[in-house]
C-alpha cells in the first residue's frame, strides 16, 4: 500500500458507541488511520459541536477514539493525518495560516507529502518489501506528525504574499525555511521501525533502526 499522509476521509457515520463512531458504508483498511486525527461535528438544538479527536484504532467500518465520549448515531467526521486543529497546536501563528483557502492549504500538503514520502518511506518500501506498510509500524509517529506539521507551515508561509522584509519581521523567513530542511532531515534520523511487528522497539531495532539505512542513503 502506498502511504499518502495527505489521504483524507470523510463521512456521515451511520452509529456510533462509548468508543467512537461506525460506518458501515465504508471499508477502512484496518489500523490505517491508528494515531491521525478525526473531526467530529453536528448540532444538538442549533448548537454546533465540534471535536478534534486522536484515533486509537480502527476496522473495516469503526473509528475508534483515544478519548471516550458519546456521539449521536449520525455525525460529520473528517480523517486527516494533520488537520487545521493540530497545526493551531503545534505553532501558535497557525491560526492565521489555516485560514487560508482550502485549495493553496491542499496544495501544500501535497507536496510535503510528496517530500516526505520519497525521502523516507519510498526508500524503506524498495528496501524490504513492494507491501511494506512503514506508517503502520513507525512508534514514534508523534515526531512524525510534527515534522510533517512544521513542513507544511514552512511551505505555507512561503506562498503569503508579503515582502522579505515584512516577512522576517513578521515571523522569520529564514526560521521556517530552515525548519522545513531539518524537519525532513530528522524524520530521517528519528524513525524507528517495529520489524518484527511485536509492537515496541527491541534493542536490536533501537541499535539499528530503519532510518540508519534511509539517512545513509538520501
Amino acid at each position: 500500500m502506498t502511504n499518502n499522509l495527505f489521504e483524507k476521509s470523510e463521512g456521515i457515520s451511520t452509529s456510533s458507541d462509548s468508543e467512537g463512531i461506525i460506518d458501515s458504508a465504508k471499508t477502512f483498511q484496518v489500523n490505517k488511520y491508528k494515531g491521525w486525527f478525526c473531526e467530529i461535528t453536528y448540532t444538538v438544538e442549533t448548537v454546533e459541536m465540534f471535536f478534534n479527536l486522536k484515533i486509537a484504532s480502527n476496522t473495516a467500518t469503526k473509528i475508534v477514539f483515544e478519548e471516550a465520549i458519546d456521539f449521536p448515531a449520525e455525525v460529520d467526521y473528517n480523517i486527516a493525518f494533520v488537520n487545521r486543529l493540530y497545526l493551531k497546536d503545534i505553532e501558535s501563528d497557525a491560526a492565521n495560516t489555516v485560514k487560508l483557502t482550502d485549495d493553496l492549504l491542499n496544495s501544500k500538503y501535497k507536496q510535503v507529502n510528496i517530500d516526505l514520502s520519497n525521502k523516507v518511506f519510498s526508500y524503506l518500501r524498495g528496501f524490504y518489501k513492494t507491501d511494506f506498510d512503514p506508517l503502520n509500524k513507525i512508534l514514534n509517529l508523534t515526531v512524525l506528525q510534527q515534522v510533517y506539521s512544521y513542513s507544511l507551515l514552512a511551505k505555507t508561509y512561503q506562498d503569503l504574499s508579503i515582502d522579505q522584509d515584512s516577512f522576517e519581521a513578521f515571523k522569520g523567513y529564514n526560521m521556517y525555511e530552515k525548519s522545513y530542511i531539518d524537519g525532513i532531515r530528522d524524520a530521517l534520523s528519528l524513525l524507528q521501525i517495529d520489524f518484527n511487528n511485536d509492537g515496541e522497539a527491541n534493542s536490536q531495532e533501537i541499535v539499528n533502526p530503519a532510518a540508519t539505512f534511509v539517512f545513509m542513503s538520501r
